[in-house]
């Protein structure tokens, strides 16, 4: 397959004989589109993610203006994503169907979920049209595409309300402008894809790159792309994303009404969400993989074998029964792409672009937030689609070992999170968590709380991504994890939990706690991992709520336990929620 022909344009180019690629890419990326649409359909969210957070205060803010001190729509993090739900619920709201008898928050997920859903449409439109002009060839443009649409980031999104995916489009259509020549779209899109999630200015570098090297072919070495560097184009990229950036981020602070500087450093460091984590290569090492394959809770078993868990040790040949493989074949695929990029004599523009994006993503896992969760790694799939598909682009005259790799991972990819995702496996797993909770629903007053053991508890994802379902109705049943582990809550988590009791109490509601914390030893399937925050040990919890009083329970013997609004619980509480650092009680 011949390559790359340099100075044609992007939108009249042709490749070894296949029809010019940019005169309709969007209307050839329809199989691909309708194929990304049948995922969707058939496959279900193992979770929503912080969907109900933003639902939640979009709600709390319907037929409200979105301006006023510390409005909580202008989240630091995600500054167009609240208000955007709010806006489009505001629109929405009028052509729901009453029949739906969905309460305001549902339909609040609803904007936010198809949202996310549109979005990955038009993201698989996207990467078709680039990783056909990267490859010269449909069926590795499929093959590409598809892949990266099924990959555990993608898919787990695209089911939710988070604003990743929304996000990646945006940064997909910038990547798409800025190869066309088109710098202010490119520039506006960028712009937009940080507006939506902050962490995608990760991709600035390799993007400015692309802006300022017009003549930039794949094949291209670095001195001969250099060569003909567009200052004017870098400077333009440079300036229309971050003069929108910065002006969309003036406005959210006068919307805010912050005044000094102490409160813009406040909204800042809120968006950190508390991270606090150890061993964070450790965490890399799975986090990187799992953006791509379903792991599970497999990231469990490799925490319980590294800190040889007492409750629940964990053997090397547990690890290789259960996904060691697919860590394998992750980096393997990684080790390909790598290896297919650096094998020209000289390394040329793709590499550098590719680690542009790499090394920054990789940096701001690792150091700055915490590397586990798979959207960390979003701001380079863009470029990984690009990387990808050049990197089988002569794969039906060369066929190369590595190209035989590469493409067996991405269509281990398809399979493995399509069955992961099935929407028969997720039906299983909820049913088997709702009959901890079938009971406990019509027990809960509108003041009532639930409480779990750990943010690992399986009922939180049930609860998460059922959020039409009648356990949510009339509204979503308040759960509460008392450990988070690797957050800074694990520090305080008594204290927390006597303030949000005596909350609960004060507003006439009832406290259940799951049974679990009673037990003197955590089961496998509670996702406990001993050690793995050395701050906080199961044996705590036991010891803790011994010293409480319950008197009814819910559920069974993995049910809840409701906490006795009596004196002797009151003066533990009390004393408790007094000596809390942080004085909190809600």
């Amino acid at each position: 397959m011949g390559e790359m022909v340099p100075g044609r344009s992007f939108r009249s180019e042709t490749i070894a004989g296949n029809p010019p690629v940019g005169n309709a890419p969007f209307r050839r990326s329809l199989w691909a589109v309708a194929a990304m649409a049948l995922i969707l359909l058939t496959t279900r969210a193992v979770e929503l993610g912080d969907t109900q957070v933003y639902a939640s205060e979009i709600v709390e803010h319907i037929g409200k203006s979105p301006f006023g001190h510390g409005n909580t729509l202008w989240e630091f993090g995600h500054i167009l994503w609240r208000p955007l739900g709010w806006l489009l619920l505001s629109l929405a709201t009028p052509f729901i169907p009453a029949r739906t008898g969905w309460t305001p928050f549902m339909q609040a997920s609803f904007v936010l979920i198809a949202l996310s859903v549109v979005s990955a449409l038009v993201s698989v439109a996207i990467w078709y049209a680039i990783a056909i002009r990267v490859s010269a060839s449909r069926w590795i443009a499929f093959l590409v595409v598809i892949a990266t649409a099924s990959s555990h980031a993608v898919l787990l999104y695209a089911h939710s309300g988070c604003a990743y995916i929304p996000g990646l489009a945006c940064l997909s259509a910038s990547l798409y402008f800025l190869l066309g020549r088109r710098i202010v779209a490119g520039a506006a899109f960028f712009a937009l894809s940080t507006l939506i999630w902050f962490p995608f200015i990760l991709a600035g570098a390799a993007l400015l790159l692309v802006a300022a090297c017009p003549a930039a072919n794949w094949n291209k070495t670095l001195k001969e792309t250099f060569a003909k560097f567009d200052r004017v184009g870098a400077i333009r990229f440079l300036s229309v994303s971050a003069g929108v950036v910065v002006l969309v981020y003036g406005l959210a602070i006068c919307a805010r009404q912050i005044s000094s500087v102490r409160e813009a450093v406040n909204w800042y460091s809120a968006a950190g969400h508390g991270y606090s984590q150890s061993g964070k290569l450790v965490r890399a090492a799975t986090g990187l993989p799992r953006s791509f394959l379903y792991l599970g809770k497999d990231g469990i078993l490799y925490k319980r074998f590294l800190r040889h868990d007492p409750y629940s040790p964990v053997t090397l040949r547990d690890l290789a029964r259960a996904s060691l493989w697919k860590l394998v074949a992750f980096y393997l695929f990684i080790g390909c792409l790598l290896y297919e990029m650096l094998r020209r004599p000289r390394p040329g523009w793709l590499l550098l672009v590719f680690t542009a994006v790499s090394v920054p993503v990789l940096f701001f896992a690792v150091v700055i937030l915490e590397p586990g969760s798979p959207e960390r790694y979003l701001p380079a799939l863009p470029l990984l689609v690009v990387a990808s598909a050049w990197s089988l682009r002569d794969f039906q005259s060369r066929r190369r070992v590595t190209q035989f790799l590469i493409a067996a991972f991405l269509v281990c990819v398809v399979f493995t999170d399509g069955y992961s995702f099935a929407a028969p496996r997720v039906s299983a797993e909820n049913a088997a968590s709702l009959a901890r909770v079938s009971d406990l629903r019509s027990r809960l007053a509108d003041t009532g709380l639930a409480m779990v053991a750990t943010n690992q508890d399986s009922l939180e994802e049930t609860l998460s991504r059922l959020a039409f379902d009648d356990i949510n109705r009339p509204a979503p049943l308040p759960l509460y994890d008392i450990i988070e582990p690797a957050n800074i809550r694990v520090l305080t988590w008594r204290q927390d939990l006597a303030a949000r009791t005596l909350k609960v109490w004060a507003d006439g509601g009832d406290v259940w706690v799951s049974t679990r914390v009673w037990s003197l030893k955590p089961q496998p399937s509670w996702n406990w991992v001993e050690g793995d925050d050395t701050r906080i040990s199961w044996t705590d919890l036991p010891r803790f709520f011994a010293t409480l009083n319950t008197d009814a329970e819910s559920g069974g013997p993995d049910g809840f336990l409701r906490l006795a609004r009596n004196d002797a619980n009151l003066a533990v509480l009390t004393r408790l929620a007094v000596s809390s650092p942080t004085g909190r009680q809600d």
